[in-house]
């Protein structure tokens, strides 16, 4: 997995590097919340959850993570966190179900920074209300079918992070049972559990996890096996077919803290995804090779709305990518060698800090070259991904 090569001057040294790119991140944040991009979004819940766990590696953000959870919580909705907080004279939007089960996950992570027995005390409570309101489906937009899955209705197609509509309907529809969502879904499952855990150590009268709970995150992880296929998982399953679209959404379900297949299957998955949807930009969301493959995002808003999930590269996704490959390769590796991998993979990124070229990171980026920057020009996401994977790079001690 290579590199890419600069000739023109560094401006910055890494120091100084870092220090810019902290600035670009905190443009995004607020007292309470993560604006999604500069010209054209505000506060989106899904965004703001990948946002908040890159803040959790500086502690001088923590106060802001724990504000921005603690208002979500008071917006919580039949078990969901809404994916558009209500602004500008517009209702709350709740179509979504990721952006919930990111939320779980960030209460369980920004748990362990807090360690205080009354903060576990009341996310295990939330965490125990949005899973039930979950698995009652108050909404009908989705249920949990008998194997544990979460499974989307053909009207809610849309309510992943691909999530672009013409005309009301989606052009990505996932439908059925996503392959991220579920494993989401496990994750989230697992953190209640862990909160559970941590609670009971600083305190000798516990808490008891709900034995229901704990059943159906068992039961998940078993379902899970039906999206594994010819060494890379199905985006989704339509009842029990699997459809073997080759995108992003197996790095995000295999980058996430609790694993749910083998190593190997993980390696293939990288792999796979390395050569068919890794850039230097960021992770296409649709193999090169797919008929449907769109190599630029440029035209009318249908032909960008087209192009959007079906090719365009997004640098948020270098995240869980560079998250996959730590994952299958950080006991095979020496830190210097994974420090010089992850490097590589984030390289014309840096590069474009380093040599002042750029002062933030764009949404996304046509799927073929040359990967002009497309969309919003400054995404907290895709500034938080970047950070999150150099804020690693450094946790290795060695010189990248």
């Amino acid at each position: 997995m290579g590199s890419l090569d600069y000739d023109d001057n560094v401006l910055f040294k890494r120091a100084q590097y870092m220090h810019i790119l902290e600035f670009a991140l905190s443009d995004f944040v607020t007292n309470d919340d993560v604006i999604a991009g500069y010209p054209f979004y505000g506060a989106w819940g899904r965004d703001t959850m990948v946002v908040l766990n890159a803040l959790l590696h500086s502690k001088k953000y923590l106060d802001v993570v724990e504000r921005t959870l603690g208002k979500y919580s008071r917006h919580i909705k039949n078990g969901l966190i809404p994916n558009m907080l209500p602004e500008s004279g517009r209702e709350a939007n709740y179509d979504s179900v990721d952006a919930t089960l990111w939320y779980i996950i960030l209460l369980w992570k920004y748990g362990k920074c807090k360690q205080n027995k009354t903060y576990w005390q009341e996310v295990i409570h939330i965490s125990e209300s949005i899973i039930s309101a979950l698995m009652a489906n108050a909404d009908g937009n989705y249920s949990v079918r008998e194997d544990g899955l979460i499974e989307l209705s053909p009207a809610f197609g849309h309510g992943t992070w691909m999530d672009v509509r013409i005309e009301g309907k989606a052009v990505t529809p996932r439908w059925g049972t996503p392959v991220e969502i579920n494993a989401l879904w496990y994750n989230a499952l697992c953190s209640y559990e862990a909160m559970c855990e941590e609670h009971n150590k600083m305190q000798s009268k516990g808490i008891q996890a709900n034995a229901k709970l704990l059943l159906l995150k068992d039961q998940v992880k078993v379902s899970f096996d039906k999206f594994c296929r010819d060494g890379f998982l199905a985006d989704r399953l339509e009842d029990e077919k699997p459809i073997m679209d080759i995108r992003p959404n197996a790095l995000i379900a295999l980058s996430l803290p609790w694993p749910l297949v083998d190593k190997e299957i993980m390696k293939s998955v990288l792999e796979r995804s390395f050569a068919e949807l890794y850039t230097f930009y960021g992770i296409r969301t649709l193999s090169a090779r797919d008929s449907r493959f769109r190599k630029k995002y440029f035209g009318t808003q249908r032909e960008r709305d087209m192009a959007y999930h079906n090719g365009s590269a997004w640098a948020w996704l270098l995240g869980p990518f560079c998250g996959l490959y730590l994952k299958v390769y950080q006991d095979e590796k020496t830190p210097k060698e994974m420090a010089k991998a992850l490097g590589d993979f984030i390289s014309t990124l840096r590069g474009g800090f380093m040599r002042g070229h750029i002062a933030s990171v764009a949404e996304v980026w046509d799927g073929d070259a040359p990967h002009f920057p497309k969309g919003a020009p400054a995404q907290a996401w895709s500034v938080a991904a970047l950070y999150n994977i150099e804020s690693y790079i450094d946790s290795l001690g060695v010189e990248p």
